[in-house]
């Protein structure tokens, strides 16, 4: 009797917790967050694009190079519909070169 108790209860937890995330999703797609691009980042592509992508990267990183290559790609195919928006991340204590902006 306590086990199978213990398992309601779990069950009943369980189901709590997925119907208070699905709502938690359901306000998210109700009011989605406003990207907005401050006037001093750098923007390759059309400014006013109505798809924007955020490449955060590291210019030591060669994955990062790898990314950069495919942005490009993006930019060629799809021209003036993608902006892709630059944000600096570099990895520090990976890369002794890559330091941020002061």
């Amino acid at each position: 009797v306590l086990r199978e108790a213990a398992q309601e209860a779990q069950k009943s937890e369980y189901e709590n917790a997925q119907k208070a995330a699905d709502e938690e999703r359901k306000k998210e797609f109700d009011n989605p967050k406003k990207f907005t691009v401050e006037a001093d980042r750098p923007i390759h592509g059309n400014t006013s694009a109505p798809i924007t992508i955020v490449e955060y990267s590291d210019f030591q990183c060669p994955y990062c190079k790898k990314g950069s290559d495919t942005m490009e790609e993006v930019l060629k195919a799809y021209g003036d519909k993608v902006r892709v928006v630059f944000k600096h991340l570099p990895l520090e204590g990976k890369h002794p070169n890559a330091r941020r902006g002061s």
